[in-house]
């Protein structure tokens, strides 16, 4: 039951990020809509942002990848939590 919450709570996380990084090629960032799903998507996103920003490489570098990253830690955590929630 525990399993299928946290799958629900990460799909929607998953389609939240995904459906922000679309929109933020078309809509402007003040827009309601963007603004809704950055403030959801913010508690995934800023903790990798930190780790990330630790990085002496990655403090110069031009653009900020921690949305990417953070959206491939949520799929590959989505991917593996079905086998992590039934013992073998």
């Amino acid at each position: 039951m525990l399993a299928s919450v946290v799958q629900l709570a990460l799909g929607l996380m998953y389609w939240c990020m995904l459906i922000e990084a679309i929109l933020s090629w078309f809509v402007p960032e003040d827009s309601t809509v963007r603004v809704v799903l950055s403030v959801l998507t913010a508690p995934i996103v800023f903790p990798v942002r930190a780790l990330l920003f630790k990085i002496p490489a990655l403090q110069e570098f031009p653009i900020d990848i921690s949305f990417l990253v953070a959206f491939f830690l949520l799929g590959l955590l989505r991917a593996m939590l079905p086998a992590l929630s039934y013992p073998v």
